[in-house]
């Protein structure tokens, strides 16, 4: 290890995955303002992203769903002391992720939420 670091090869790998996981990070971002039908608070940096979505998503729901469309989204509600009151969010990685799938995936997640949320709201219409 020593070595690796005297031969100045560490300070470009983490010079490279920084900049890599900016990059992520800036098309993760991008994403997210076009692609999900809520407004989301996007941290300064770090390798997540939170995603509150109102109190009718159902994040579990969503996780499933998106499971079986080949994107992978981690539940909220786990996250917590009271998960049935917190199964409005979930949380978006992206470190593993190749930087070209990142808009592709939040195409996905967006319509699954429109189309979660549209059923809500047409369940709660054709309620008297």
């Amino acid at each position: 290890m020593a070595l690796f670091i005297a031969s100045g090869q560490y300070q470009r790998t983490v010079r490279r995955h920084r900049i890599s996981l900016s990059r992520k990070w800036e098309a993760m971002c991008r994403a997210l303002c076009r692609s999900v039908p809520v407004p989301v608070i996007t941290p300064p940096g770090g390798v997540s992203i939170w995603v509150q979505g109102p109190p009718e998503l159902d994040a579990v729901r969503l996780a499933e769903t998106m499971g079986s469309r080949g994107v992978i989204i981690e539940r909220g509600d786990v996250c917590y002391l009271d998960p049935p009151s917190n199964r409005h969010q979930f949380r978006l990685g992206f470190a593993a992720i190749r930087l070209d799938a990142i808009e592709p995936g939040m195409q996905i997640i967006g319509q699954v939420m429109r189309e979660q949320l549209e059923t809500v709201g047409d369940n709660r219409r054709s309620t008297p």
